[in-house]
């Protein structure tokens, strides 16, 4: 009889162990999906967004290049102005996808990273302005925190190897 009862502690022990690694291969499996579903979804968006960012961002490069774009001269060509106004709420409502975990940050930089952060200086004393001018101190938030941690990332990436982070991390 105690051999018997030995034999089912065995396997109870077994299949409680084969029970646990499964948990864990299956919460790992999600947390994968998970990843994918955030980079397929940055990539969606993308698809979705790149005419209209692109249009928006070469007309402010055809007027200003690399230049400082001043509140001032702005706000004397109204269709010029709301075009810009249209273009940082775009970038917010994409900068607050992305500092949520919508979207992935690493796919994100990698297909507009560098122009954000390009536009941000450019557009650092408009937006300050604007800010004074209508009192919403919260304006633009998310694009600046994002354009923050992008450039974090950009500081920390080699030379030539924007690919690094993009990558599924979660590995079965």
């Amino acid at each position: 009889m105690e051999y018997l009862e030995a034999v089912t502690n065995i396997f109870t022990c077994i299949g409680i162990f084969i029970a646990i690694w499964q948990l864990y291969l299956s919460r790992k499996a999600t947390f994968a999906e998970h990843e994918r579903t955030k980079k397929q979804a940055t990539i969606d968006l993308h698809r979705e967004m790149y005419a209209k960012i692109y249009e928006m961002n070469h007309q402010i490069y055809l007027r200003y290049g690399r230049e400082e774009i001043p509140y001032e001269e702005v706000k004397k060509d109204e269709e010029f102005m709301q075009m810009i106004k249209t273009y940082l709420n775009t970038l917010e409502w994409m900068s607050a996808g992305v500092n949520m975990e919508i979207y992935d940050i690493d796919v994100f930089d990698r297909l507009y990273g560098m122009g954000m952060v390009r536009v941000a200086g450019q557009l650092e004393k408009y937006i300050a302005q604007r800010r004074e001018d209508t009192g919403e101190r919260e304006m633009y938030t998310d694009y600046e925190l994002l354009v923050t941690r992008l450039k974090e990332i950009q500081s920390k990436r080699k030379l030539y190897s924007i690919n690094q982070n993009a990558k599924i991390k979660y590995h079965l």
